[in-house]
């Protein structure tokens, strides 16, 4: 096997595990959003049965001090949204945030002007939704990348003269590093 061919399967392999390890953290991410979709379905069910009106005041700050502070997030990473399937689930993340916000702060206002606790219930369904929606969506495209980028290394059977060279070659490459 020439170098050029060891250097371009070396390229390959590293090029396979880096996009094993973004599909990894994908489904990490994708994992969060699932877990996080579901709590606030529970939190929500739990409002409804037991929970008194929250204070619209409080609401209303934090919604807004999270809404300033995850705006500068979701411009910073709007232009990475189509690089991968890493970028594209932080880019889910941050938007579903700014989304997330924005509702606490509507149920703020409709708690305040109602002193009931069914606005913050209902924009909490909703915020529950989209979470799991996004959720679906990244575990989707992320298991589809897992799989596409299965082990595709090359696989050396022992330590003979050729595989030595596969591996100083992969060394020595500036696409390994």
């Amino acid at each position: 096997m020439n170098g050029s061919v060891m250097m371009d399967a070396c390229c390959e392999n590293k090029s396979s595990e880096l996009a094993l390890e973004r599909a990894a953290a994908s489904l990490v991410k994708g994992g969060f959003m699932l877990i996080f979709g579901v709590a606030v379905i529970g939190e929500a069910i739990y409002k409804s049965v037991a929970g008194a009106a929250p204070t619209a005041e409080a609401m209303g700050v934090v919604g807004v001090i999270a809404l300033m502070a995850n705006s500068i997030c979701f411009l910073m990473l709007y232009r990475f949204r189509s690089d991968d399937i890493n970028m594209r689930s932080t880019w889910l993340c941050s938007r579903n945030d700014l989304i997330a916000n924005t509702g606490v702060i509507i149920a703020a206002v409709l708690v305040g002007a109602t002193q009931t606790r069914w606005p913050d219930v209902v924009v909490g369904l909703i915020i529950a939704g989209l979470f799991l929606h996004s959720a679906w969506r990244v575990l989707g495209e992320a298991s589809r990348e897992w799989r596409a980028s299965g082990p595709r290394a090359v696989k050396a059977e022992g330590e003979g003269s050729e595989s030595v060279a596969k591996r100083d070659t992969c060394q020595q490459s500036s696409c390994c590093r």
